[in-house]
């Protein structure tokens, strides 16, 4: 009987909840933990919009609290509410396929912890999508951007691989950021000073875009 809720997550949410102060006693007959790992495989199924909601509760699951656990039920609710939702995947044999990413990232959230994900298209159509904090400390924005990016050519290449054995032939694919640092970095194999320290994983969106 709970009123309707309009957006996954309450806003505001990550300043009033931190698990690096918060206790580790934890009542076990609040089921949190099964919750959030049910959310969490239909977030990654197919309501990629639940992504970040659902990390976001994860970060909790061993220290939550009765009013955590409140917050999660309001996405629930949510749920409830948007059960009719669906994807659809529409594909013309004769249209040519076409497969684009849009990626984003935070860049240090309350607990110094930055978050990224994307949306992967196929002609149009949600087919995958991502959300995930970064396990290392960012330094920059930029930094927080490239992991993004790289998620995103990790998966637009499944997904070109994967059309390309259903028979249908891929143009080259676009990942669409918004941070100009990640995007020169991304298309050149110099280091620089702020640049030097990445993961090295990141030169494969390098090559990626030469080839």
């Amino acid at each position: 009987n709970h009123r309707p809720i309009h957006v996954p997550i309450t806003h505001g949410i990550e300043a009033r909840f931190n698990n690096k102060n918060m206790s580790k006693k934890i009542d076990k007959k609040i089921p949190y933990k099964s919750l959030v790992m049910k959310l969490m495989w239909l977030a990654r199924s197919y309501r990629f919009h639940l992504l970040y909601a659902v990390n976001f509760f994860a970060r909790f699951m061993d220290c939550y609290t009765p009013e955590l656990y409140a917050e999660l039920l309001k996405l629930v609710v949510y749920v409830r509410d948007t059960r009719d939702w669906k994807l659809i995947w529409k594909i013309d044999p004769n249209e040519k396929v076409v497969i684009h990413t849009c990626c984003d990232s935070d860049w240090g959230t309350y607990d110094g912890y930055s978050t990224g994900g994307f949306f992967t298209f196929l002609n149009g159509c949600l087919i995958a999508g991502s959300c995930q904090s970064i396990k290392v400390i960012c330094t920059s924005s930029t930094q927080a951007e490239m992991y993004a990016v790289f998620e995103s050519c990790r998966t637009s290449m499944y997904v070109t691989k994967l059309q390309q054995a259903f028979g249908f032939p891929c143009f080259p694919c676009v990942v669409r950021g918004d941070n100009d640092g990640s995007i020169k970095d991304a298309k050149q194999w110099r280091n620089s000073g702020n640049n030097k320290h990445w993961n090295i994983k990141f030169r494969y969106c390098t090559e990626l875009y030469e080839n």
